[in-house]
């Protein structure tokens, strides 16, 4: 690993070292090692490549077989500053679909502690561009509005 290394950066948020995730005899993840920067990152694959194996090593969900990770420079399956500051917006819906998308984003940021949910409510929805669509009920969004309200 060098500094010109395209698979690292300087200012890392997420570090991984010859990370490996195995069940059984099945090799999930095998020998990773590259850093993300802050900001979005994606991670593109075929089916069956790790990408969701990865997700949950990074959000704490699952240890590594072998390897090291650091979020924030922390163990995200024991930090609770990573919990604060790390989402996983995953394939499955985990919303309720008889509420409106305001409904739901309040509901979630009383449960996260906000002092102000319905101000909070109403930011989260600008970000993601539902703020148009927010008092529609969940269930008559589509498959990416849902993917966005969970942010």
């Amino acid at each position: 690993m060098t500094s010109r290394d395209p698979a690292f950066v300087a200012d890392a948020t997420v570090e991984l070292d010859q990370v490996s995730k195995w069940f059984g005899q099945k090799v999930a993840v095998s020998d990773v090692s590259c850093s993300f920067g802050p900001g979005l990152t994606g991670l593109l694959g075929p089916n069956g490549a790790g990408k969701t194996t990865m997700l949950r090593l990074l959000t704490g969900l699952l240890s590594p077989s072998k390897g090291r990770l650091s979020v924030l420079g922390q163990d995200p399956r024991t930090s609770p500053a990573v919990f604060g500051q790390v989402g996983l917006v995953p394939e499955e819906d985990a919303t309720y679909g008889f509420l409106s998308g305001r409904e739901f984003v309040a509901y979630s940021a009383k449960l996260s502690g906000k002092a102000n949910p319905k101000l909070e409510a109403d930011r989260a929805l600008d970000e993601v561009g539902l703020r148009d669509d927010a008092d529609r009920d969940i269930a008559g969004y589509s498959k990416g509005m849902k993917q966005r309200i969970k942010v």
